[in-house]
């Protein structure tokens, strides 16, 4: 965590209080002195100028706003009538990097191998997945890059392909990839997926080794 002090010119333009940053992922914005307390309300904006009578605002000495998530990677800016100032604390969670609301990996000097799957949803295994499930999602210990091929889901009870996802319908978005299908699933059914060795590489161009058996990615729908 790291802490950080903050002031706005009374009557000026937004201005940037806190600079963008891709790995953070809480903030704390306290407003810790003003002209009157009370009388002239800190405006806030996140990721654009803050606008008078807009958004979240800070009306009180001491009041806080608390942001969490892709919010809180963003600038922030604010604006008053009148002078102000506080503090900001921060926070990066290495767990966080883990999950979809965080896209981006610090990426190591030399990675040495190619992304290995670290999760998945639906989880592997699950026995109650919504016949309507959206998106698949897999998140790898890296960033991964589109490569070539196709994510196949296939009926469990006689291994026939249901669909058929090209990478090139997919998202991939840092050390994550989702697509979603067009047909929903079957209740009560059992379904696992394939995907095509090197479909997703890594930064340099080290392929991933895909999923080419049953049991790997494998999930049953819930009854209606």
């Amino acid at each position: 965590m790291s802490a950080s002090s903050w002031a706005v010119v009374g009557g000026a333009d937004s201005a940037l209080i806190l600079a963008a940053d891709e790995y953070r992922d809480e903030m704390l914005i306290q407003l810790q002195s003003m002209a009157a307390d009370g009388a002239d309300p800190v405006f806030l904006g996140f990721g654009e100028d803050a606008v008078s009578e807009s958004g979240l605002f800070l009306g009180s000495i001491g009041h806080t706003v608390r942001v969490l998530g892709a919010k809180a990677r963003l600038a922030v800016y604010a604006l008053s009538a009148a002078n102000a100032s506080g503090g900001i604390e921060t926070h990066t969670s290495i767990e966080y990097r883990h999950t979809l609301n965080y896209p981006i990996w610090q990426k190591l000097p030399e990675q040495g191998h190619g992304p290995e799957l670290i999760h998945a949803s639906p989880l592997d295994d699950y026995d109650a997945v919504v016949t309507t499930w959206d998106p698949f999602l897999l998140i790898f210990d890296m960033n991964v890059v589109a490569g070539a091929g196709s994510f196949t889901l296939h009926l469990a009870s006689d291994d026939s392909v249901v669909e058929t996802v090209d990478i090139g319908d997919a998202t991939v978005d840092g050390g994550t990839c989702e697509f979603s299908l067009l047909a929903p699933l079957t209740p009560a059914t059992e379904y696992y997926i394939k995907a095509t060795p090197g479909i997703l590489t890594n930064e340099d161009s080290t392929p991933w080794a895909g999923i080419t058996d049953e049991t790997t990615w494998n999930f049953t729908t819930g009854m209606l």
